[in-house]
């Protein structure tokens, strides 16, 4: 069953698990590092304001206290908490936490990602009919959302969408799926699981094949896939499409 909710001003939902979750993990941040802000999706524009104080900071948490958040308010066991260190301009650790199959997916820069300790890795080559993806193309213009519901339904087993981000690119690290593609991502969803996607052997761009470039608040373009060869193939395919 699920739990009450109310809407945002985005229309987004948020739970009073949201809230509680955001303040104890900023706390326990602040705690672990005196020094660094917090970031994070519970948080209004005006805290957000407050905590980078006129400046840009070098280093800085993001966080997502509930990713899934429909999810969890509609009985949806599909959520999770994600937590990421940004260090001048790029994810440098990260931890997603799935509280119901208790699973952790933890990744450092260079250093590989695990879960619950042990090495994980994203899928090699595959014959094309066997890729399962995930897309979400809520704000796609209208020719490259046909293209990418027409063709990928001709060409991949299965297209798939589980209403976490953060989950979709921990299950693409572990090898449990294959590709991303979402054309509005928020950066407390993603900025832990690019990392942990990227140490598993993932690759993880914009629409345009471009690195992700991180902030601490806003939304980006996200395509990841499992493998150089797949990346490739999509982003050639609808490049055509991009900027109409």
């Amino acid at each position: 069953s699920g739990v009450p909710f109310e809407r945002k001003s985005d229309r987004s939902p948020v739970t009073q698990a949201d809230l509680e979750a955001q303040a104890f993990i900023d706390e326990r941040l602040y705690q672990c590092m005196p020094g660094i802000p917090v970031f994070g999706e519970e948080l209004s524009e005006e805290e957000i304001k407050k905590r980078m104080n006129g400046k840009d900071h070098d280093t800085y948490w993001i966080v997502d206290p509930l990713d899934g958040t429909h999810n969890f308010a509609t009985g949806i066991d599909i959520f999770c908490v994600s937590i990421g260190l940004v260090h001048k301009g790029m994810p440098v650790l990260g931890v997603i936490y799935d509280p119901v199959r208790k699973q952790m997916f933890s990744a450092r820069r260079g250093e590989g990602a695990f879960l619950n300790g042990m090495a994980i890795s994203t899928n090699g080559m595959k014959e094309y009919p066997d890729y399962i993806f995930f897309v979400q193309m809520r704000r796609l213009n209208p020719r490259l959302r046909a293209y990418v519901s027409e063709f990928l339904a001709d060409n991949i087993y299965r297209i798939r969408e589980i209403g976490s981000t953060a989950l979709k690119l921990a299950w693409i690290a572990c090898g449990k799926c294959d590709a991303n593609i979402q054309d509005h991502v928020n950066f407390w969803d993603s900025t832990a699981g690019i990392l942990i996607a990227q140490e598993a052997g993932g690759i993880c761009t914009d629409f345009h094949g471009n690195p992700i470039e991180f902030t601490p608040y806003g939304a980006h373009e996200l395509w990841v896939a499992a493998n150089e060869h797949l990346h490739k193939w999509v982003r050639e395919g609808i490049k055509p499409y991009l900027n109409e």
